[in-house]
């Protein structure tokens, strides 16, 4: 590695501690170097590479994340990614993860209904806009589901594509 030169980084740090795993780093270069990334990756990875960008103001990662997840389905729960896109007004990202949300903590409509709990990380108009859209597209009948932990509750299935469609901020 070269030597600090002063006179071209002047009084600025010698070394600059990233906060990121090697994994994260690898795909963030990969992301705004236009490389080709075979396979998937799982939206909380996706969401922590955001993040990431985000610190470091790489303002165009988040679209690059966008085009990533067009080509290769993410797995895992995309609630991270829904709740980054609402802080950063990414409305076209935020439409994308809710089309994954049945692998979220949101997958099914109960007799309760969503909690503020549910909605924790996500702004208020991005939580008030997918209320909307779930409201549109919940099932009408419902069924038994027996949870480990719990007792057996009757839930409505929610259709996340419909959700995606249907979700508005202009609402």
């Amino acid at each position: 590695m070269p030597e600090h030169d002063e006179k071209l980084c002047g009084d600025s740090a010698k070394e600059l501690n990233l906060d990121a795993s090697p994994e994260d780093f690898a795909l963030l270069l990969n992301l705004i170097d236009h490389r080709p990334i075979t396979g998937s990756h799982s939206w909380p990875d996706l969401g922590t590479v955001m993040d990431l960008g985000n610190k470091y103001q790489f303002f165009h990662l988040c679209q690059l994340v966008t085009g990533h997840v067009s080509h290769h389905s993410p797995t895992g729960n995309p609630w991270t990614v829904f709740a980054l896109a609402s802080q950063l007004n990414l409305s076209a990202l935020a439409k994308t993860a809710l089309g994954d949300f049945g692998r979220s903590h949101l997958w099914y409509a109960d007799e309760k209904g969503a909690r503020a709990k549910d909605m924790d990380g996500a702004t208020g108009v991005y939580a008030a806009a997918l209320l909307r859209a779930i409201d549109l597209n919940v099932g009408v009948e419902s069924r038994w589901v027996h949870h480990p932990f719990g007792e057996p509750r009757r839930i409505r299935g929610i259709d996340w594509a419909g959700v995606s469609r249907d979700f508005d901020l202009d609402k």
